[in-house]
C-alpha cells in the first residue's frame, strides 16, 4: 500500500505487527485506534491545532498519488 508514496514515512510498520495491534483493538472494542504509537502522538498533537495552522503548515505536504498502475 505505500510503495508508491512519493515521501518518506519513518513509523512504519510490518504488515504482522500492524495486524495483531488491529486485531487487539478490536477484542477491545475500540472505537478509534492509531499505530504504531509514534503516529498516534502525531494525530494528537494535529488534532489540537488550530484549523488555520494546519492548513497553513500542510497546504504545500507531498499528496499520496490518487492512481497506481496494477503491476
Amino acid at each position: 500500500m505505500t510503495r508508491h508514496n512519493p515521501y518518506t514515512m519513518p513509523f512504519l510498520i510490518d504488515v504482522e505487527r500492524f495486524a495483531v495491534k488491529v486485531i487487539e483493538a478490536v477484542e477491545r472494542r475500540t472505537s478509534f485506534a492509531v499505530f504504531p504509537w509514534q503516529m498516534r502522538i502525531v494525530a494528537m498533537l494535529l488534532h489540537v491545532l488550530p484549523r488555520w495552522l494546519y492548513d497553513r503548515a500542510f497546504e504545500r505536504a507531498p499528496r499520496k498519488p490518487r492512481t497506481v498502475e496494477a503491476e
